[in-house]
């Protein structure tokens, strides 16, 4: 019944201009991001959204932990966090702001947290340094007073329901005139005479004209888009444990805890704890299945008294809980291996493909920079159809300054700061490189993803 449903909505699609149209590929939370900015206010584009799974969702959004730290060691990090949380913010149910806490177990790791402490007052972020005892009262299923040294505070950090976040925008979307299409993608089609310029898109229900594509697909992207720009995208494994069900807890949930040198992280999910670790080899995944997990390695499923010595994962897992007040808490609990993309620099890819005109990507964008890199990236689509490939105006200012600053600011300024973004962004940035260099740093910085979380 919902293939002929889609059968139907393609070829009503079929029947309507083509000139102006833009296929988004991917309705996870990016996807339906852009669907939902790209909509709003905008009436010269005909926008579709695609998926081959609008439910459930199959890729890295319906697995994703959901911790939003703010707090970057890159500042483009930072700002696309504060502009995202703003956005989630205004969303009923989907943040939920439990506050952060960075643990630090020795007194040179401590050093450190002041050091990140004068980061988020850069970045004017709330944070403060608490005593091991108050971070132990503030999470004490996580923290063991009698081992930390002190903790790094951030109040308005919390955890955010990608799926929440992914259902609101695709309402939204819909509402202002955005179809919603299940289809799974073949091919782009692109006319090599003129251009090289995307004239279509080629699906299991016929080929669809339009004249620009975003490709919003994770780590899938780099089975579609070309290989100076797949090549800087690299899928990687990572182990989550969920903790049995429980009762929630009294008063309000606790914050989310990580241990940056010991790369793990832990949540409060409500009706049971989560536990994440980096701290492994990183593992690539060079061909991923249909879904966002891949099988765990191994036979073990992380259970307390069934260590697999040789599975990495599971030697992760089980470091982790050393760190635990309580090392038996995940004892039954349920492991995972999810897969998200990493790139070299450990920024996402947004923008313009080059060498296709009216070929955008964003990929190896995490939640907690979603909604401010969909929203960037909308402005300049925007701004592209109104004023073409590169064209500006004044109908096409940004709002990202003033979102960030809360203030009145000067449209040249604005603009300068969106190009600088955009540069940094940029997904032909890496053109060059080669690919075993490019998949070596990525890997680096996966595990360094542990130490300065995005």
């Amino acid at each position: 019944m919902a293939f002929q449903k889609h059968q139907k909505m393609f070829r009503q699609l079929l029947d309507q201009p083509h000139s102006n149209r833009l296929i988004i590929v991917g309705a996870g939370i990016v996807g339906s991001s852009l669907a939902n900015f790209l909509s709003d206010g905008e009436k010269s584009l005909q926008i579709v959204l695609l998926d081959r799974s609008l439910d459930p969702l199959t890729g890295s959004t319906g697995h994703a932990p959901g911790f939003v730290g703010q707090l970057n060691q890159n500042a483009h990090l930072t700002k696309l966090a504060i502009l995202s949380v703003k956005e989630y913010s205004m969303i009923q149910g989907a943040y939920d702001k439990v506050g952060g806490l960075e643990i630090a177990t020795s007194e040179e790791e401590a050093r450190k947290l002041l050091q990140r402490l004068s980061l988020a007052k850069a970045a004017n972020l709330n944070a403060e340094i608490i005593s091991a005892e108050a971070a132990a009262a503030r999470a004490p299923q996580y923290v063991r007073a009698e081992t930390a040294k002190a903790a790094l505070h951030f109040p308005d950090d919390g955890t955010a329901r990608a799926d929440i976040i992914t259902a609101a925008y695709r309402d939204r979307a819909i509402a202002n005139g955005v179809v919603v299409l299940e289809a799974t993608v073949e091919a782009m089609e692109v006319d090599e005479k003129d251009g090289p310029r995307i004239t279509g898109l080629s699906t299991n229900l016929g080929s669809l004209p339009c004249s620009r594509i975003i490709f919003a697909t994770g780590i899938w992207t780099s089975r579609i888009v070309s290989p100076s720009v797949s090549k800087a995208i690299v899928s990687v494994a990572h182990p989550y444990i969920h903790g049995c069900p429980r009762a929630a807890l009294p008063g309000c949930r606790s914050p989310f805890v990580r241990y940056p040198c010991s790369r793990v992280y832990m949540r409060d999910h409500g009706s049971h704890d989560g536990l994440g670790s980096y701290d492994h080899a990183a593992v690539v995944i060079d061909k991923p299945g249909t879904t966002g997990i891949e099988p765990w390695p191994g036979k073990s499923q992380s259970n307390k008294d069934e260590i697999n010595e040789n599975n990495e994962f599971d030697e992760a897992l089980h470091r982790a809980y050393a760190l635990l007040p309580n090392k038996s808490l995940f004892d039954g609990g349920t492991a995972f291996n999810g897969v998200f993309a990493v790139t070299p620099d450990n920024l996402p890819l947004a923008g313009r493909v080059d060498g296709v005109q009216g070929l955008w990507v964003t990929a190896a964008v995490w939640v907690t920079h979603a909604a401010g890199t969909a929203r960037l990236v909308a402005e300049l689509v925007k701004r592209d159809a109104r004023f073409g490939v590169g064209g500006f105006g004044s109908e096409g200012e940004s709002e990202i300054g003033d979102r960030v600053q809360g203030g009145e600011r000067k449209w040249d300024e604005q603009l300068e700061e969106d190009e600088e973004m955009m540069r940094a962004l940029d997904p032909n940035r890496f053109k060059g490189e080669k690919e075993g260099v490019l998949r070596e740093m990525a890997l680096h910085w996966y595990n360094d993803v542990g130490k300065y979380l995005s």
